[in-house]
């Protein structure tokens, strides 16, 4: 709670105007004088401005920037395709053979044969087939056919035909080195039983060794059926010797068909007459020596 203090004398209420500063207790400005006051207040006194010099700040150093690795940027160039360079000789090259060949489409070519006759007064003989340093001379045979087609219904008749089928086998000789011969009508069967004949006489040769290996002498041969039929008309088959049986020869010695038997045939069929067989040969000979007179 404050106290109430009863004072005898009051001092007389002064301003902060009329207390002087003092000098000790007043910092001295250097660039601001002191403000006179009178008991109507601090008089106003305008004074020159004083400007505080500055001193001016020096600018800092002007560092030059490291410099950069100068990075040279630019636009690289369209590389071509190959693949398109390549297609286009391709097709340049095919127009242009089809162009060479467009022109030379065709050719004309002229022999002219020289010719230089001379006198010759000496004798020479020629040899048939010589292989010596002389003349030579070979047969040389040309053939020139002509056919024609008969009418079965008016130029045939009926008989009875026998014909035996044939075929080509090949004869091997795994028995020796040393050549077999085999007579004409040797006989040749078959697994089931059928023979057939061979039409000549044969020599198979020997079994011989190549590389290492040994080869059977071999021979091929045409066979004909032992009867006629259509029976003997067989596929590939293998063939024995039946005169061969009993010996060492006969499982050495066999035969294997080459080709299939064809051509048996037994019963009636439409054949062409003697007579007119003559008369349609003599009439193709005719032709032949119109067609190619002899020079």
């Amino acid at each position: 709670m404050k106290k109430n203090t009863i004072q005898d004398i009051v001092p007389p209420k002064k301003s902060i105007r009329d207390v002087e500063r003092s000098s000790l207790n007043r910092k001295e400005d250097p660039y601001v004088s002191p403000v006179p006051f009178n008991n109507n207040g601090p008089i106003k006194i305008d004074y020159p401005k004083i400007v505080k010099p500055v001193t001016p700040t020096p600018p800092p150093p002007v560092i030059p920037p490291k410099n950069p690795p100068y990075k040279y940027e630019y636009s690289e160039p369209n590389k071509a395709n190959k693949k398109w360079l390549y297609f286009g000789v391709f097709i340049l090259v095919l127009i242009i053979a089809f162009g060479v060949s467009f022109a030379f489409k065709s050719a004309t070519i002229r022999i002219t044969p020289k010719q230089e006759s001379k006198t010759l007064s000496d004798v020479f003989t020629a040899k048939k087939n010589s292989t010596e340093d002389s003349l030579s001379f070979t047969d040389l045979s040309i053939n020139k056919d002509i056919e024609r087609t008969l009418d079965s219904t008016t130029t045939t008749t009926e008989q009875k035909v026998d014909n035996n089928a044939q075929g080509k086998i090949v004869i091997y000789n795994n028995f020796s080195s040393e050549p077999q011969k085999l007579i004409a009508t040797t006989r040749f069967e078959t697994p089931e039983g059928l023979i057939f004949r061979i039409i000549e006489p044969v020599t198979v040769p020997g079994k011989q060794t190549k590389d290492g290996r040994v080869v059977s002498g071999s021979i091929e041969v045409t066979v004909k059926a032992d009867k006629p039929g259509a029976t003997y008309n067989i596929g590939l088959k293998d063939f024995t010797i039946p005169g061969l049986k009993g010996s060492p020869k006969y499982t050495e010695i066999y035969a294997r068909s080459k080709t299939e038997m064809s051509g048996g045939f037994s019963g009636m069929q439409k054949v062409i007459s003697k007579t007119l067989l003559d008369k349609i040969d003599n009439e193709l000979a005719t032709e032949l020596k119109i067609l190619y007179p002899k020079k």
